[in-house]
């Protein structure tokens, strides 16, 4: 865990008082007596709100976590990264150096951050337990809303009558 401890290293930027505010939620987002999708996408759009962001808003998630690459060389099959919280802070250290997929990884930290709490080890996989699928479920959601994709293909259509 050498290299998430260093990822979170870091003075809390901008988004500090965001992920206060969030992972204060989160003591109800472990619960498995709901479908993983559905708890990921509730909780997104609880982050969302925190932010007050619009269904086209970017969330600032690279104010919010802090992401690191993982050492060369192999890497265990399935796993996508790894990090932890400490206090307010989250780091993680992500297999892939792809923008897309690091803002990815820290989405779904966030949500381990706020599910599993402070101090422990969170392991990003591609694994099909319930906290992966509700993991990557909120991720989806607070990059890309659902609210947010059904307005811009709207105004697509809107542009193309024209």
């Amino acid at each position: 865990m050498a290299a998430a401890d260093k990822a979170v290293a870091v003075t809390p930027g901008e988004g500090s008082e965001l992920i206060r505010r969030f992972l204060q939620l989160g003591d109800g987002f472990a619960t498995t007596n709901v479908a993983p999708w559905r708890a990921g996408y509730e909780g997104a759009i609880r982050l969302r709100g925190l932010a007050d962001l619009a269904p086209t808003g970017i969330l600032p998630i690279e104010e919010m976590v802090t992401t690191g690459d993982a050492p060369s060389g192999p890497r265990p099959f399935g796993v996508q990264g790894f990090g932890r919280r400490v206090g307010s802070a989250c780091g993680v250290v992500a297999s892939s150096r792809v923008p897309a997929a690091r803002r990815f990884a820290a989405a779904r930290l966030l949500w381990g951050a706020a599910s599993q709490g402070a101090g422990q080890g969170i392991l990003l996989t591609s694994g099909h337990t319930w906290n992966q699928q509700a993991g990557r479920a909120f991720a989806a959601e607070a990059l890309a809303p659902v609210a947010g994709i059904i307005e811009v293909n709207r105004r697509r259509a809107r542009v193309g009558r024209r």
